[in-house]
């Protein structure tokens, strides 16, 4: 012998469906409010400029933090192996927004030469400026 069983009534189901409802509306708020939070924190990182040494034994690289917060860099490549040696001439490894660093890269660049310079943040991101070297003493010339 089988029993009705007494439904809920609709009010509660009401009061129900609508809890449902405003939990999945919070959290998708929040969900979409921390994507743009994270999409917001972008690193912009604009390399401006290289100075040769006369002797090809370094260049300086001039770089400006474009963006809205602070960078800071892991690493340093030539041509696309990490720099063994670079130091900071102004600044440090922590770039904030709006300010500008150089980085003395230590290598012997060959004269008239295209190198590419690329500056990893610790983010992940890299920055690249491909400059050629100016035709120096390090320039081998053959003459016959």
């Amino acid at each position: 012998m089988l029993r009705n069983k007494k439904a809920l009534s609709p009010v509660i189901s009401a009061i129900i469906l609508i809890a449902v409802t405003t939990a999945v509306a919070i959290a998708a708020t929040s969900w979409m409010g921390s994507m743009t939070f994270n999409f917001m924190k972008t690193e912009e990182l604009r390399i401006t400029g290289c100075m040769w040494a006369p002797d090809s034994s370094h260049a300086n690289i001039t770089m400006t933090n474009t963006g809205s917060n602070a960078v800071s860099i892991k690493s340093v490549q030539l041509d696309g192996t990490a720099v063994a040696e670079y130091t900071f001439v102004s600044g440090d490894s922590t770039v904030d927004a709006g300010e500008t660093v150089t980085i003395k890269v230590f290598d012997f660049f060959l004269g008239n030469a295209r190198h590419q310079f690329s500056v990893i943040t610790n983010s992940g991101n890299r920055f690249v400026l491909v400059e050629k070297a100016p035709r120096t003493s390090a320039t081998f010339k053959m003459e016959w």
